[in-house]
């Protein structure tokens, strides 16, 4: 038995490590890996195996596979697996050491949260098992705790570890008086009191495995490279462009500026991508690699500003105000296109610059093959994945292979209810039902509602005839938002540099 089993650990999809994602990553840096939607992925400590389901759900040709030592989560993935009847993943309580004997290659490795938790001689075991497993153009993914950054979480959870050991309540008590202190230096208090409330933020799982473990080891990425680099890897890149790159610094030693680049910005995780040391890896992203790629993002239209320019929000945070009127064409087309993703061909050869550049700024994602989600909504089929996790809490994964949070009750219900079967008005109808004391258009102006939120979210799947031929590039013009179904890029951009 492991300390998983007994204190769970919080499970959560993460896009960073979406195999889709390190396609893209691979593609830009001058690489040619496997097409995720037909691909075998393994992830290694894969807790209950919620990363790998929700892409199991939206990738039916794909080949899962997940370890973890855990035998109380690998019990529940499993038990997930078989309630949504997918046949495209294979859950196992297994000791990765032991993968090396597979006849067939896997063209993605997903390694997360586990490198810096984990001993020297795991460490290495780890790399050889990656290096034995992975095909010859495949793609490992391996977070760590990064230096320098990490130097004010050691301390802080070293000191917490110290006064509480492994006592969860214990810590949370130290950490809120770290929180709240009013004596001592100013900088030192303001330190402390930012680490210690990000800390006493997390879950109890996630404050245990993660703060309170005995091994939590971070690592200069130099030293990280070097490491890899022992086992016959070769940097590729950071999961996110944002994170990948040398902030300008002179010098043509890629790692070295990556590491300088850790120096200004104090980085403190990374989400590093390898491949075999065979490979020729370029130094720049390649923006012609954007040529059959798709690009979409939860965002807000812009608002006009007083020096004349354009304010982006989107819908994990991140803010771009921009005069460039190829920029604000591209952002207001993904805008009104949400939750469906664009062709980058729809917005012209010369405005790949301009869709690498907005992907670098975090205000736009990439994909390779678009999320099959539903942009109408005449019987709504939400993923399965979802109505089952409505079902048992706030938290459901989308299509788009992210996290939400639905507090309202009536949301989850009209959620749990979506399953295909029925039109809007009959999904009124039902809900009518449930609620007979509510008036009949209130409860239709909820249902309306939440099915549009619904929509937005990502959360309604695209019939499966529609997503292959939105994945083949061939969308119907039905798909394209009011855009670019009334005239093309280049008058576009004429009629908005006069806006």
């Amino acid at each position: 038995m492991t300390d998983y089993d007994v204190i769970e650990y919080p499970a959560k999809p993460f896009l960073q490590c979406h195999s889709d994602r390190l396609a893209i990553m691979a593609r830009l840096f001058g690489l040619t890996p496997h097409p995720p939607e037909s691909a075998r992925i393994l992830e290694v400590g894969c807790g209950d195996g919620i990363n790998l389901v929700a892409a199991a759900i939206t990738m039916p040709k794909a080949r899962f596979t997940g370890v973890d030592l855990s035998r109380a989560a690998i019990l529940r993935g499993i038990k997930l697996v078989r309630e949504l009847g997918l046949k495209n993943i294979r859950l196992q309580q297994r000791d990765f050491r032991t993968l090396t004997d597979r006849t067939q290659p896997f063209h993605y490795v997903v390694v997360h949260g586990l490198y810096s938790w984990v001993p020297p001689d795991v460490r290495d075991a780890l790399l050889d098992t990656i290096k034995a497993v992975l095909a010859p153009n495949g793609i490992a993914f391996v977070s760590y705790n990064a230096y320098p950054g990490a130097y004010l979480r050691q301390m802080v959870r070293e000191m917490a570890g110290i006064f509480a050991g492994s006592n969860i309540a214990r810590a949370r008590e130290w950490l809120q008086t770290a929180c709240t202190l009013q004596t001592g230096a100013p900088l030192y208090r303001a330190v402390l009191a930012d680490e210690a409330t990000a800390m006493q933020g997390r879950e109890d799982g996630a404050l245990f495995h993660d703060d309170l473990a005995t091994t939590n080891q971070p690592f200069w990425f130099r030293d990280f490279i070097a490491h890899a680099a022992s086992h016959n890897f070769q940097y590729v890149s950071e999961a996110d462009l944002a994170t990948t790159g040398s902030f300008g610094l002179p010098g043509n030693d890629r790692i070295m500026l990556e590491q300088n680049s850790d120096f200004l910005t104090g980085r403190r995780f990374r989400q590093t991508l390898l491949c075999h040391a065979d490979h020729a890896v370029l130094s720049q992203p390649d923006v012609g690699a954007l040529k059959h790629c798709f690009a979409g993002g939860p965002l807000n239209p812009g608002t006009p500003q007083p020096d004349g320019s354009f304010e982006y929000v989107n819908g994990v945070g991140a803010t771009l105000r921009t005069k460039n009127v190829e920029d604000r064409l591209i952002l207001e087309s993904l805008a009104a296109a949400w939750p469906c993703y664009l062709p980058a061909n729809d917005f012209g050869p010369n405005a790949q610059e301009r869709l690498l550049h907005l992907f670098a700024a975090n205000m736009l994602d990439l994909r390779t093959v678009p999320p099959p989600v539903a942009d109408k909504i005449s019987r709504p089929n939400a993923s399965p994945l979802a109505r089952l996790q409505s079902l048992r809490g706030p938290s459901v994964t989308t299509l788009h292979h992210m996290e939400v949070v639905m507090n309202s009750s009536s949301l989850r219900t009209v959620l749990s209810l979506a399953d295909g079967t029925r039109t809007p008005m009959q999904l009124i109808r039902h809900v009518q039902k449930l609620y007979p004391s509510e008036p009949k258009d209130k409860v239709t102006a909820a249902v309306n509602q939440h099915l549009e939120e619904l929509r937005q979210y990502g959360l309604l799947q695209l019939p499966d005839s529609q997503h292959q031929q939105k994945s083949g590039g061939r969308i119907n013009s039905r798909h394209r938002p009011y855009y670019f179904q009334k005239t093309n890029y280049t008058t576009l951009t004429k009629m908005m540099a006069n806006v």
